[in-house]
């Protein structure tokens, strides 16, 4: 990954959201920055390349997608917490928004270090669980 997508053109992006009050799940704590992951070698083609996703404290989320030396914006939804290590990604908008059947995806996750997971328990959306399918890194 080219100096963290240059963390970014992609943080520059992101960086339109507000921040919003935290909650009291645990894991609501660990997941809330910017992540970063390439995905290689999936089918469709389309969906390779250099991904970021950033997680604000009220669980809005912005998924974008590096385009040459810029970043474009491909997903914005809201993303529910279950338990203490599960997560529902869902109200999603955008070019690659996942909609109608396929408009809710069920994750567990795992945060070690500077490593996130998602673990799929339900998901039928093709391009929300190849790009989550890949591990990420906290770029900030």
């Amino acid at each position: 990954m080219t100096g963290l997508l240059a963390a970014l053109s992609i943080a520059a992006v992101l960086a339109g959201s507000a921040v919003a009050a935290t909650t009291t799940n645990p894991g609501a704590k660990q997941l809330p920055g910017i992540w970063t992951t390439t995905v290689t070698g999936k089918k469709p083609a389309a969906l390779n390349g250099d991904w970021a996703i950033q997680i604000l404290p009220n669980g809005d989320y912005t998924t974008v997608k590096r385009a040459g030396n810029s970043a474009k914006l491909m997903v914005r939804g809201e993303a529910y917490l279950v338990g203490s290590r599960g997560i529902i990604f869902k109200n999603e908008t955008g070019p690659a928004a996942c909609t109608g059947k396929q408009a809710a995806g069920r994750y567990s996750f795992v945060v070690i270090g500077k490593t996130l997971t998602f673990v799929r328990v339900k998901d039928l959306c093709v391009g929300r669980r190849t790009v989550l399918g890949s591990v990420f890194t906290r770029a900030k």
